[in-house]
């Protein structure tokens, strides 16, 4: 709070001393904006984590087509996974080493490459159907609740803290059903890049089925790691002061913003 009163106090002394003294005033009003995860679950509480530094599998399991572990192709130098399809066919792995079914929030996250195909990840339930996935194709970020109801989010981010080809994707999957409104039913709230900012939320009304991880390979080779899984909330809110000063004078206004505090 001193930070952004100090802040304040800085940027109004500049605008009076910038601005002509025809200017009769300054008001300032702020605005507060928050916004409210949901309660993240300790009942049932798990992690699992998948980043392959071992050079093993870490607990996937391939269902179809083939997977390993590299360091050839790799993030910042630690190894990934690599999955392969072959012909036509989905290259399929599952994991659900600690899962704990049942609970009503869960959080995960992944890094994906897939400049040489296609590729999901997300949470799956019986006979390895997808209930909540995301992904690449095309140079595409989509999401949705299985291959049938997926939907473009946006292009790949360029320009960002990760290396070239790697997309961060992180996802909260919850029960919104409040006793208010007892038919919302499962959510998922996804994040591509940063951790900050909802890119997109669809419903994903299958999601409480879960039984575990599931990776997805559509086409070509993809490679993933870094991936997360767990009861505890990864994406993280922030939390907005926006300041607005409306310094008024004679037949014009300006307006000024300033000040954005994270809680995370």
């Amino acid at each position: 709070m001193k930070k952004i009163f100090l802040i304040v106090l800085v940027s109004l002394s500049l605008i009076s001393f910038l601005l002509p003294n025809s200017f009769a005033n300054i008001s300032i009003t702020t605005t507060h904006k928050i916004k409210y995860a949901p309660t993240t679950s300790t009942s049932g509480s798990f992690a699992f984590v998948s980043n392959f530094e071992d050079m093993q599998l870490d607990g996937w399991i391939p269902i179809s087509g083939s997977i390993y572990v590299t360091n050839v192709i790799n993030y910042l130098g630690e190894p990934v996974l690599v999955s392969k399809t072959k012909g036509n066919n989905v290259q399929v792995s599952i994991a659900d080493s600690g899962f704990v079914q049942g609970d009503q929030f869960l959080s995960f996250q992944v890094l994906i490459n897939a400049e040489k195909g296609v590729g999901f990840f997300g949470l799956y339930a019986y006979n390895y159907k997808p209930v909540a996935i995301v992904g690449i194709s095309n140079g595409y970020v989509y999401a949705g609740s299985d291959l049938n109801n997926l939907k473009l989010i946006e292009k790949v981010p360029q320009n960002t803290a990760y290396p070239n080809g790697w997309v961060y994707i992180a996802a909260n999957v919850y029960n919104a059903s409040t006793p208010s409104n007892p038919n919302e039913g499962w959510i998922m709230q996804v994040f591509v890049d940063r951790t900050d900012q909802i890119a997109a939320t669809f419903n994903v009304p299958n999601a409480y089925q879960y039984s575990g991880a599931i990776i997805l390979t559509l086409n070509g080779i993809v490679y993933y790691t870094n991936i997360v899984v767990s009861t505890y909330e990864i994406p993280i809110y922030i939390y907005q002061v926006i300041t607005t000063w409306k310094v008024m004078g004679k037949g014009q206004d300006y307006w000024y913003n300033c000040c954005q505090h994270s809680i995370n």
